[in-house]
C-alpha cells in the first residue's frame, strides 16, 4: 500500500501525471518529526520545563501526541488542571531557554529528507513549511540542517491568529504561493497536521516518523501514510 501511495504522490510517477503535468504544484511540510528528527529533543525540553516549576514529568508517550500543538496548549494539558497561567508561562519560558540552548544547535534532518526535497524541486514543485514553532526558530533550524534554500516560504505559529489544527496557516501559504487547495499536498507526522490539511481541502500524507504511528495517522483521515519521506 505504501509503495502504491508513494507512486501516486511522486511528481514524475505515472500515477501522478496527466498529459505530462504533475497533479500537485506545491507541498507543505510540517517541521518537527516530519523533516527534522527533533521528537526526542522536544520531549527532553518539556521534561526540563515541567521540572523547573516543580511539576511531575510525564512519560514520553504522554508528550509525543501533543507535539505540534502550540506550547501553551501542550503545557496546559500536561500541568494539573488548577495550574495558574503564570505557571504555564514559566514552563514556556523554561522550555524555550533550554531548547534554544541545548537542542536547536543539534537539529538534524531525517535520512532521505534532502533527497526527497531535491526531487520535489527538480519536479518544479513549490515547497513550504507550516510549523507550530516560531518562524525565526524554524528558519534557524532549517539553516542549521542546510535545507532552508529548498523552501519558498516558512510560516510559524507567530504568523497566524489561529494555530494548528486550524487551517489558517495552510491558507496563508496557499495565498502566498498562488496555489489552489486541490493543487497542494500536506505532509506531517501528527494528527494535528492531518486535521489542518483536511480542513484546508488538501490531500494529506501522514509520515510515521514522529508524533503518531501509521495506524493513528490513518484513523486521523490521512489520504496516504508512509513510513518515511
Amino acid at each position: 500500500t505504501c509503495a502504491r501511495g508513494a507512486e501516486r504522490l511522486c511528481p514524475g510517477g505515472g500515477g501522478a501525471v496527466n498529459s505530462g503535468r504533475p497533479r500537485f504544484r506545491a507541498v507543505i511540510f510540517d517541521l518537527d518529526g516530519t523533516l527534522t528528527d527533533t521528537t526526542p529533543g522536544i520531549i527532553e525540553a518539556v521534561s526540563i520545563a515541567l521540572a523547573a516549576v516543580g511539576a511531575c514529568t510525564p512519560p514520553p508517550d504522554q508528550v509525543r501526541p501533543l507535539i505540534g500543538l502550540p506550547l501553551e496548549q501542550m503545557f496546559r494539558q500536561l500541568l494539573p488542571l488548577d495550574s495558574a497561567p503564570t505557571t504555564v508561562d514559566a514552563c514556556i519560558t523554561a522550555y524555550r531557554s533550554y531548547y534554544d540552548r541545548a537542542i536547536l544547535p543539534h537539529t538534524r534532518l531525517f535520512p532521505g529528507v534532502l533527497l526527497a526535497l531535491e526531487r520535489c524541486r527538480a519536479a518544479g514543485l513549490r515547497l513550504a513549511v507550516a510549523t507550530s514553532k516560531r518562524t525565526r526558530l524554524a528558519e534557524q533550524a532549517l539553516a542549521i540542517t542546510g535545507a532552508r534554500h529548498y523552501f519558498d516560504l516558512v510560516i510559524g505559529n507567530d504568523r497566524v491568529r489561529q494555530p494548528k489544527p486550524h487551517p489558517e496557516m495552510v491558507r496563508l501559504i496557499l495565498t502566498a504561493l498562488q496555489v489552489l487547495p486541490q493543487q497542494a499536498l500536506l505532509a506531517g507526522d501528527a494528527v494535528h497536521d492531518i486535521a489542518m490539511g483536511r480542513a484546508a481541502g488538501l490531500v494529506t500524507c501522514g509520515v510515521a516518523t514522529g508524533a503518531a504511528d501509521m495506524a493513528t495517522l490513518r484513523e486521523a483521515g490521512a489520504d496516504h501514510v508512509v513510513t518515511n519521506l
